[in-house]
């Protein structure tokens, strides 16, 4: 899997899938095809950062379908020396913040296609109850935009 690779192509290191479900795809059609695999089955991931789109979808969701066996393990890893970042997240360039007052930017996400309606104080995307509103500059976490800001007692 590579990010400039497409998930028309092969599955090869020459002609990498572009897409984790791509790469799981692959193997749950060849195992349709041709039966249970022999040996081990390794998903190699180029470096890169993969997200999901549209927002909300899973990145890569598994079934028993997709289980190896003891004798025929299916691993996905990291290429050997490369990082890789696998994101639920949107990412916003820069080039959309604009300065709105002061210190403060603002970025219109329903302009890139981002809307995914209000942020809820916990989050509650994609159905996760679980969920937490983040935001990250330059991969380190920011403070996002809220109301009421910090009372006298410290709460929010």
């Amino acid at each position: 899997v590579a990010t400039w690779g497409s998930d028309a192509q092969q599955g090869t290191e020459a002609e990498p899938l572009a897409t984790l479900e791509g790469a799981r795809n692959a193997i749950r059609q060849r195992r349709r095809a041709e039966g249970a695999p022999r040996g081990p089955v390794e998903v190699l991931v180029r470096q890169g950062m993969y997200t999901t789109l549209p927002f909300g979808k899973p990145l890569l969701q598994l079934t028993a379908m997709d289980s190896g066996t003891d004798a025929a393990p299916i691993t996905y890893r990291a290429f050997p020396g490369e990082d890789v970042v696998l994101s639920g997240g949107m990412q916003v360039p820069a080039s959309a913040f604009r300065t709105f007052q002061g210190a403060i930017l603002m970025a219109n996400l329903s302009a890139l296609g981002l809307s995914v309606g209000p942020i809820a104080d916990s989050g509650d995307v994609g159905g996760c109850c679980n969920a937490r509103s983040e935001l990250f500059v330059d991969g380190q976490p920011a403070v996002l935009a809220r109301w009421p800001n910090i009372g006298a007692d410290g709460l929010w």
